[in-house]
């Protein structure tokens, strides 16, 4: 059975350092065909400017941004559009 592309949806708000242990644990994982979507639901703050540059140009992340606080689900959705 051959797997497909997987997308992978990650809502933050105002996270602490497990969120690098969540994106890390993504990164380590042996099948590769897989996009990871960071949505920050309006942190205040550098959260996510903080995970980019911890991460650098990873090109199998992409980083959204939703100006309001919107709940997890509205992030999940958001990503999915």
């Amino acid at each position: 059975m051959q797997l497909g592309s997987v997308d992978i949806i990650l809502p933050i708000y105002k996270p602490n350092k497990s969120v690098f242990q969540a994106i890390d644990s993504v990164l380590s994982q042996t099948y590769e065909e897989y996009i990871l979507y960071i949505v920050d639901d309006a942190s205040k703050g550098n959260f996510l400017k903080d995970i980019q540059n911890h991460y650098g140009n990873n090109w199998k992340i992409r980083y959204l941004t939703l100006d309001k606080n919107s709940r997890q689900a509205f992030a999940r959705n958001f990503a999915i559009e």
